[in-house]
């Protein structure tokens, strides 16, 4: 277990997950950690004792098992200790990701013949679990139940607004069904939080203008403005319906094998980046950034220090 309580960025006593019959405390830490508490995750695998080393044994009993099931790290590594709330005392909790990894070694644990009677319901658990959720899966609901994922819809909306007043182009109407793992790498490449999006647009939207509508053709960008996207909505699998643009579709896909080829080096992604799609020069000049940093049509915001950096 890591040193000292780990604080909570979204989630409280209230952050239910549903998984099977069990209610489970869920957050995210301000590291980024998706978590489910120990007590909910024992439940959810189907046991009603009362023990709170119950998980952490059966994680040490896995580990002991031939190498093909030794998947899982030390259950010390498995458990985060988080700052507590007043309604719940066990503040210990697993993050999503070894919970999804516990599911498959005690399935595998079980194809091996590895478990006995006793254990043969927490095999049925874990099986179901994983016929419903993945990781991608498990921390979207767990957006949803924390008030994550209504806090990266606003700033993903404020940030797009913003960009549609400034520069006064439709195309940005398109902004809203950007990928949320491409916001991810780009608030990763540069040290940023979500709460930039909103809070910065001014960085984060000069960003977005020159990764994105700077490099796309005349063609595909009188598409976008004649084009009104589709709304989104959570399909009943829980997985998100295909809202994007293909054309946009397809040059994402290129961006994330970009940021991957740079290993999220900002630098190293831009020379890609211009190699690969250089600027459409009529777009860019258009609304080009002059010496004082303001877009064509309106002043922008202290971009200060960090903003020349990114120029």
């Amino acid at each position: 277990m890591a040193d000292g309580p780990t604080k909570i960025a979204f989630g409280s006593e209230i952050s239910k997950l549903k998984i099977g019959d069990a209610e489970i405390d869920c957050f995210i830490a301000e590291d980024g950690k998706y978590l489910l508490s120990k007590t909910g995750v024992q439940k959810a695998l189907g046991y009603d004792g009362k023990s709170l080393t119950w998980f952490a044994d059966i994680i040490e009993n896995l580990r002991q098992l031939p190498s093909s099931e030794n998947i899982l790290p030390n259950p010390i590594e498995m458990l985060i200790k988080i700052v507590p709330f007043k309604k719940i005392d066990n503040t210990e909790c697993v993050p999503a990701v070894f919970f999804i990894l516990a599911c498959k070694a005690i399935v595998l644990a079980q194809k091996k013949g590895h478990l006995n009677v006793a254990q043969l319901k927490m095999s049925r658990a874990a099986k179901i679990i994983l016929l419903k959720f993945d990781e991608k899966i498990l921390n979207r609901l767990i957006d949803e139940a924390t008030g994550f994922q209504f806090a990266k819809d606003t700033a993903v909306t404020t940030l797009q607004q913003y960009l549609a007043h400034n520069l006064d182009d439709d195309s940005f109407q398109w902004v809203k069904t950007f990928p949320e793992t491409f916001f991810n790498a780009i608030l990763k490449m540069h040290h940023l939080a979500w709460s930039s999006v909103k809070n910065q647009p001014d960085i984060v939207g000069k960003i977005i203008y020159d990764v994105v509508f700077c490099r796309l053709s005349e063609e595909l960008l009188a598409d976008l403005r004649s084009t009104i996207p589709k709304r989104a909505y959570r399909r009943k699998d829980n997985r998100p319906q295909q809202i994007q643009h293909p054309q946009l579709q397809v040059y994402f896909d290129s961006l994330f094998t970009l940021i991957a080829t740079s290993g999220y080096h900002w630098h190293i992604f831009l020379q890609l980046l211009n190699r690969a799609y250089p600027k459409n020069l009529a777009f860019s000049r258009k609304y080009s950034f002059n010496n004082n940093n303001e877009f064509k049509r309106s002043e922008l915001s202290a971009f200060n220090t960090m903003l020349k950096k990114l120029a």
